[in-house]
Formats: C-alpha cells, sequence, structure tokens
C-alpha cells in the first residue's frame, strides 16, 4: 500500500495494519514520513521505544512530538523534551484536551494515532466512537492531515467501523510477505542449485566434498543470522505492549486547566528548538 499517495488526496485515513506485521509496518510509514512535522500519539508503546528504534535505523525524529499514554502506567522515570506525557489510553478528556493544543498551533503536517485498537481493551465503548470522531472533526477544520491505525484483526469492531464512516478512506493490507517466507524462499534456492550450508554438493552423483563453499556457507549463514537477530531486535521496540498491561493503566484525576498548561508548557518549549 502506498499511503502516502492514499493521504495525498485525503484529509484523515484509517490505515489497519496486519498483526504479524504491525511493527514493521509502522516503522516503514514513520521512514516514508520521515521529513514532515509529526505529531505521534503512541498509546500501546512508550515514546522511548520508538524514539530508540529511529535512531538505530538512522531515521531523524528531531521533527516528531509524541504523545506518550503508556510511559507513566509503566513506570518509566526517562523524560524526554519532545514528548507529552499522558496518563491512560483511557484518559480521552486529557488526550482530548492535549490535542486542542496539538491542532490550536497548526504546526504538524501529520498526525499518527497508534493505534485505535488500543481503546478497545478499556471497554470505553460510545465514549471512544465519539472522541475519535470528534478529532477527526476538528483534524478537517485544520491544515493538518492524520492517519489512523488498527490491527486487521479490529476491522469488525464497533469503533473501527464508526471512525472509518467519518474518516475519508479505509485502507486495508495487502497479502504480506512475512520472513518465514523469505526464508522458505532461501531454502529452496539453496536445494535448487545443489550446495548445502555443510559444504557438500547435493548435484553431484558421488556427493563431493566442496571446501571452498564451507566457509562461503558458514560466513553467510553467520552473517544472516546476525542481521535476522538485529532486524527482530529493532521490531520488538515497535511491538505493542500486552493488552493486560496496557489495562492496568487508569486515567488520573488531573484538572483540566494542568493538563492544558502543562500540554503548554512542553509544546511551546520543544517548539522553540
Amino acid at each position: 500500500m502506498n499511503i502516502k499517495k492514499e493521504l495525498s488526496g485525503n484529509r484523515a485515513i484509517i490505515t489497519a495494519f496486519s498483526n504479524i506485521q504491525y511493527g514493521k509496518s509502522v516503522y516503514h510509514l514513520l521512514k516514508e514520513f520521515q521529513k514532515e512535522k509529526i505529531c505521534f500519539v503512541s498509546l500501546n508503546k512508550p515514546a522511548s521505544a520508538i524514539n530508540e528504534m529511529l535512531y538505530s535505523n538512522k531515521i531523524k525524529s528531531n521533527k516528531i512530538l509524541y504523545i506518550d499514554a503508556v510511559s507513566k502506567g509503566v513506570g518509566t522515570n526517562v523524560e524526554m523534551d519532545n514528548v507529552i506525557y499522558v496518563s491512560s489510553p483511557a484518559a480521552l478528556t486529557e488526550l482530548s484536551i492535549v490535542m486542542d493544543q496539538i491542532l490550536k498551533k497548526n504546526y504538524f503536517s501529520l498526525i499518527v494515532i497508534d493505534a485505535l485498537s488500543s481503546f478497545d481493551i478499556y471497554n470505553l465503548g460510545g465514549r471512544a466512537e465519539k472522541f475519535t470522531c470528534q478529532l477527526i472533526s476538528k483534524i478537517r477544520a485544520r491544515k493538518t492531515k492524520a492517519i489512523f491505525l488498527c490491527v486487521e484483526d479490529d476491522l469488525h469492531k464497533p469503533l473501527v467501523q464508526h471512525a472509518s464512516l467519518a474518516a475519508d478512506k479505509l485502507i486495508t493490507p495487502s497479502l504480506p510477505i512475512t520472513t518465514i517466507s523469505l526464508l522458505g524462499i532461501g531454502l529452496a534456492t539453496i536445494l535448487v542449485s545443489g550446495v548445502s550450508v555443510t559444504g557438500y554438493s547435493f548435484a553431484a552423483a558421488n556427493f563431493a566434498e566442496v571446501p571452498g563453499f564451507l566457509i562461503f556457507n558458514l560466513f553467510s549463514l553467520t552473517a544472516v543470522t546476525a542481521a535476522l537477530v538485529l532486524y527482530i531486535r529493532k521490531l520488538h521496540l515497535m511491538k505493542p505492549l500486552p493488552s493486560e498491561l496496557l489495562y492496568s493503566f487508569r486515567p488520573s484525576k488531573q484538572k483540566p486547566a494542568v493538563i492544558k498548561k502543562y500540554a503548554l508548557k512542553v509544546l511551546e518549549k520543544w517548539l522553540k528548538k
């Protein structure tokens, strides 16, 4: 799917990613839009994990401001100057106040909500639907655009269905090429070529030893394994936290005026930089 192309003709879109490709898809989304001024609303993973993933892949994050509704719940003590912390994904009033301040600045060209699926954990019902639809309406009144993410398995749920009616377009995932598929293709290629990773030719009638291939294949196998481990680690940083853990995060009871003052303070300080 070409999300940038889809967004060029729409203001607010809902994009569903497959469960198995979710972390990878979010990473590619941020990579594709890295030149944009982004407000990334994280409802399922700490901002520090996203920032670490971007840094390890040499993707600039100086144009990203995070709204992090997870770190307070997990007790993360790392305070980042490009993050506005919200007490919980279920803190809809808190989120609404913060988003109002973000939109009023008219600074961000793109807002990413990751992800609508997180709201369903709290059984918020109509409140989550109202919040999402109102946010889409507010975005339409500004110069910015928005991408609301969800997992493919949640396409049938009322929240996503209602939000898709308010949004300009719903984009569903194409058939994914998984890591397992790629490994299968690689193994088939090795067998067809008649060379095993142990340095023997299966194609030869006498199974003659080929020492040169032994060194080459062992080196290749080590390099591929190391690359795969690093790749999996990077994607793990983008993996949403378990639903049971997210469910334990409860909204704070701060007054709206306090929330607004805090959000403005972080936002204005970051914009000056």
